[in-house]
């Protein structure tokens, strides 16, 4: 049974395939026509702790996006790396439900 925060995953990587990112996972299939990637990162205790959900890029420009449980706020560890993306210049955006889904994606479409 899907979680909350897997159902905001979810929607977060629709939203990027359809801005026309290709998934690291596929990139080997089809970059050609993409204009961006993205990498779900997974956390097995041998990386860095508290890494955004989603990192890539949209039209060269680096990114990284933080899906989050309704009511759920980014952790100490997570902040930390959300705040040092910002200071390094990239587009750094926590999402918790549809409607900031879609303020992400208007974000990457006007932004970008």
């Amino acid at each position: 049974m899907p979680t909350p925060e897997g159902d905001v995953k979810k929607q977060t990587r629709e939203m990027l395939e359809g801005l026309g990112l290709v998934c690291a996972s596929k990139a080997v299939l089809c970059v050609t026509g993409k204009t961006g990637w993205f990498y779900m990162p997974v956390s097995n205790g041998m990386g860095v702790h508290g890494i955004p959900d989603f990192i890539g890029h949209y039209k060269g420009k680096f990114f990284a996006i933080e899906a989050k449980s309704p009511n759920k706020n980014p952790t100490a560890l997570q902040q930390i790396q959300l705040d040092a993306l910002r200071i390094t210049g990239a587009i750094e955006m926590v999402v918790h439900d549809t409607s900031e889904i879609l303020r992400a994606k208007l974000l990457l479409s006007r932004y970008l």
